[in-house]
């Protein structure tokens, strides 16, 4: 009994080490079985306690059942020092957007590896340097790679850019802007059409690659259609530089050992001949050229007759290289003042003396800034139109506190008109004559201009020459209006006699100038309607100045400027008169005394010449020009010093003084069209 006591503390003893022996084992290493034999000292601890080799497997089946069942040996989980599980903490899972399928799951560095989405973007830069473009576009790549969720952000080269470009934010994870900059961006946060901020620049999604596309949709995300890329002013202006570059022409390498060994002994024959019968003792010479193919060289030689008496050698020029004379490059274009400094031979144009006298042939119209700027609104012009070149100027009057300062504000000149191409075989067209009418619009220089009165000689002018100018001819206007009012000459007729109840026979210019606006609209314009009042006013037009104070202001003038001259503007007249028939024409007495440096006005000395008595042909008498200009004769009296520039101008000329009420009868009679009403209802 005692020895069998022993032997089973021995036993018991002997299971308690070999459990702890196969708790120690690791079980990947030793296999489902215990197969591999166990180290001498347990085999040694397993015989002293009477257990053989194969009781220690036994034993150790059973311990393994036993913690298979025992629900303290969770699986995945391995305890700790005395059998006691280790402190465990759940990881955080998010839930999947689509259903997990049967597989085995994988870290994500191992599933996602190489994957790596790509979207297109840009950012808007402001420019602080240039004025021309106030920003920058700079299109950039976003890379995010789903192994770890980190983010890059990359700017592709683009040439002649100015701006270091490249790698803009390293591979590495980015926080969202404050206050939320505790978690990080992730694969929701970029899609096409999304704006996102990194590190304080935002920007803009408009794209992604194929992948990128097919994996988002994949996943159960809905991917926009791309968005276009606003363009970048400054890659604007540099295409348009780009385009007129011409490309470098390449280095031409010439194999000269190869076109000896192909073209040798290959000579190409022409005859020709050279006249040199111009010159001195000069003979018509019958030539042979011959160019060789293998070095590129000429010889020519002269065919010389017998007994032609030419003693010289028929070698008239030895074999070498003839060089090409480069002809001029011509390059056809307007004639302006800023090209004349790159012409071979600068020529100056000076203004021949026959056009000095029809400087005076001027239309000027009184005109209005069209602006969007209030203050430009009250600005008062001048456009002045010569005849005699087609040049144009523009004066602007200085008003009281209007900030802008008068003079010339676009000097006499050429103007061509807008929208034309300027390099071709085709002069550009000027603005002529037929241009300039009352109510016109004009584009001089990009400043947009509408012509809003003209002054008393530019409308006699162009009425006296109503074949030249359109706007002024009566019978032009009065056809045009006779054709509108036929199918309502009744009711026309019914509210002339409105305007009219006490039968006048005379109606305000205004009304009229309403109602054939009114019933002709774009078709009648601001001039043909100033032409027709003018023509049938119902009154006399009072004289602004009358003969006797004018030439109170004219003598007024010269005796302010000392003027002493009066022999020599009577030579002068003289002169221009060989007859002797004391009759000049108006341009040449304007001519004489802008000649003769009579210190008067332009426009005074216009208004002077309106006044001098004239013959049936409109020639100046010039006689009675001396007379009028002579300070002993008759002297008159004093004036009140006035602004002659000023007061005689245009911008002094109110229309409401020059065109009075019209004459209802003689415009109705001259329309014609009760009869063509009377045998229509007949």
């Amino acid at each position: 009994m005692a020895h069998q006591q022993c032997n089973g503390t021995i036993h018991s003893e002997a299971r308690e080490v070999i459990a702890n022996i196969v708790e120690i084992c690791d079980e990947e290493k030793l296999g489902k079985h215990l197969l591999l034999p166990l180290p001498k000292a347990t085999q040694r601890a397993a015989v002293y306690a009477g257990v053989s080799y194969a009781t220690v497997k036994n034993i150790r089946k059973e311990d393994k059942k036993r913690k298979e069942n025992d629900a303290d040996g969770c699986k995945k989980i391995k305890p700790g020092i005395g059998g006691v599980p280790l402190p465990y903490t759940k990881p955080k899972k998010f839930p999947s957007m689509l259903a997990r399928g049967e597989v085995t799951e994988l870290p994500a560095w191992i599933a996602f590896d190489k994957q790596v989405l790509c979207f297109e973007g840009f950012f808007q830069e402001t420019s602080q340097e240039r004025l021309d473009y106030p920003y920058y576009i700079r299109k950039v790549k976003i890379f995010f790679f789903m192994e770890d969720g980190t983010i890059q952000i990359v700017e592709p080269t683009v040439n002649n850019s100015g701006i270091p470009q490249g790698t803009l934010i390293s591979r590495q994870k980015i926080p969202f802007p404050t206050p939320w900059n505790e978690d990080f961006y992730d694969i929701l946060d970029f899609n096409i059409g999304k704006e996102v901020e990194l590190y304080g620049r935002v920007y803009k999604i408009t794209n992604c690659d194929r992948f990128t596309r097919a994996f988002l949709n994949r996943t159960g995300i809905h991917v926009p259609d791309p968005i276009n890329i606003p363009p970048d002013p400054y890659m604007v202006q540099q295409e348009k530089l780009s385009e007129g570059m011409a490309p470098k022409k390449p280095n031409r390498t010439f194999n000269k050992l190869g076109q000896f060994l192909d073209f040798d002994r290959k000579v190409l024959r022409f005859y020709g001949y050279w006249d040199d019968r111009e010159s001195l003792h000069g003979v018509l010479h019958d030539l042979e050229i011959y160019y060789y193919l293998a070095d590129d060289t000429i010889e020519i030689k002269e065919i010389i007759p017998p007994n032609s008496g030419h003693d010289s050698g028929f070698m008239f020029l030895k074999r070498s290289k003839l060089p090409k004379v480069k002809a001029l490059r011509h390059f056809a274009c307007e004639e302006t003042l800023f090209l004349n400094k790159y012409m071979l031979v600068v020529v100056i144009q000076h203004k021949s003396e026959v056009w000095q006298g029809l400087t005076s042939h001027t239309l000027r119209f009184r005109a209005e800034l069209v602006s969007k700027i209030p203050a430009d609104k009250d600005r008062q012009f001048v456009i002045s139109y010569y005849l005699s070149d087609d040049t144009i100027s523009v004066y602007e009057n200085a008003l009281h506190n209007s900030g802008f300062i008068g003079g010339y504000f676009i000097k006499r000149t050429q103007i061509r008109k807008p929208g034309q191409e300027i390099y071709t075989s085709e002069p550009p067209e000027c603005f002529g004559p037929q241009d300039f009418y009352v109510g016109n619009i004009l584009i001089l220089h990009s400043f947009e201009f509408v012509l809003v009165d003209a002054d008393e000689y530019t409308l006699q002018y162009m009425e006296v020459n109503c074949q030249e100018f359109k706007k002024s001819n009566v019978i032009l206007i009065m056809n045009k209006i006779r054709e509108a009012l036929k199918p309502m000459y009744k009711q026309f007729v019914c509210e002339f006699l409105k305007t009219d109840p006490n039968q006048t026979d005379v109606i305000c210019c205004t009304k009229l100038s309403k109602m054939l606006k009114e019933i002709l609209g774009d078709i009648i314009t601001q001039h043909e309607l100033i032409t027709l009042a003018r023509h049938y006013s119902a009154q006399c037009i009072k004289e602004r100045y009358t003969k006797e104070s004018l030439r109170s202001v004219v003598h007024t003038e010269l005796k302010r400027f000392l003027f002493n001259q009066m022999e020599r503007l009577h030579e002068s007249f003289l002169q221009q008169d060989p007859n002797h028939s004391g009759y000049i024409s108006r341009d040449t007495a304007y001519a004489v005394c802008r000649g003769a440096k009579l210190p008067v006005d332009k426009d005074l000395l216009n208004a002077v010449l309106d006044k001098i008595c004239k013959n049936e042909a409109g020639e100046i008498d010039y006689r009675d020009l001396l007379g009028f200009l002579d300070l002993k004769q008759s002297p008159p009296s004093p004036a009140e010093p006035t602004g002659s520039q000023y007061e005689f101008s245009l911008l002094a000329d109110k229309p409401d003084n020059r065109i009075g009420p019209v004459d209802c009868q003689a415009f109705l009679k001259d329309l014609d069209l009760e009869k063509q009403i009377v045998e229509q209802s007949g």
